[in-house]
């Protein structure tokens, strides 16, 4: 799937990556629990600081 969301992109991945995260746990509850809101916090600010060369 993220090869195929990459290829409908009209820049070239390696210049303009894209990140995608799919949740195989996830449900159609209320909400979501702290642990999945926090993992997800952290790889968006993983891919960001990746993006802008901060580390």
């Amino acid at each position: 799937m993220g090869k195929a969301f990459e290829q409908s992109t009209a820049s070239d991945p390696a210049d303009r990556p894209v990140m995608l995260r799919i949740e195989t746990m996830a449900g159609h509850g209320a909400g979501k629990p702290v642990r999945k809101v926090v993992a997800e916090q952290a790889d968006i600010l993983t891919f960001l600081a990746w993006q802008l060369e901060l580390g």
